[in-house]
């Protein structure tokens, strides 16, 4: 679906960024950022999909 695209895309895009980044910290905190974002994604969906099932 579109949200993994777009999502996919974030992780690519995250790669050059920590690649590029001036420090190890900061690269640290794009990964953890990105992660955690994901994880809120899937978290969404789960809760969409008990959504539906309950209505």
């Amino acid at each position: 679906n579109q949200l993994t695209r777009e999502y996919n895309e974030l992780i690519n895009a995250t790669y050059g960024a920590i690649g590029t980044a001036i420090t190890n910290d900061l690269a640290t905190r794009i990964k953890s950022v990105v992660t955690d974002l994901g994880l809120a994604c899937i978290e969404l969906i789960e809760k969409l999909g008990l959504y539906q099932q309950n209505n």
